[in-house]
């Protein structure tokens, strides 16, 4: 697996997951920010509905119509530190930067990590997916 060369703190993930894209910038599927925020506007706490907000650039270049832009979302803790399944979704980036987000119940701990894997055509659900020629893995930890 190779990791994107132009992120800043590459690998962008807490564990052997890497970028599977031999990305460039402006070329390339690429994860620029990842956000968490309370739904109901409080300090999030266990129990409490959050967002994750996720933006990305997608290349300025036409794709096939057989494969879309898919973006898995993945959740641990310190306390259950395997990675469980939030969502997937189809993402209709169409060119440039673009967001979307996904919502999940806030689950006990301290220490959370929030893993998005976005890419083209990455129709493998996991929380490390290889073999795929466009993904890129970002983590966000938080307490």
């Amino acid at each position: 697996k190779k990791s994107s060369e132009y992120e800043q703190n590459t690998p962008n993930s807490v564990d052997e997951c890497r970028d599977v894209s031999s990305a460039s910038e402006e070329v390339f599927e690429s994860i620029e920010r990842v956000m968490v925020r309370s739904l109901n506007g409080d300090i999030m706490s266990v129990g409490s509905w959050v967002e994750v907000v996720v933006m990305v650039k997608t290349p300025n270049r036409p794709r096939s119509p057989n494969h879309h832009h898919l973006a898995h979302f993945y959740y641990k803790t310190n306390i259950d530190p395997h990675w469980k399944y939030i969502s997937s979704m189809f993402v209709l980036t169409g060119f440039g930067n673009s967001s979307f987000s996904t919502k999940f119940k806030l689950p006990e701990g301290e220490t959370h990590i929030i893993r998005v894997n976005y890419g083209y055509g990455e129709l493998e659900i996991g929380p490390c997916v290889s073999g795929w020629e466009f993904m890129d893995v970002d983590d966000l930890v938080f307490s």
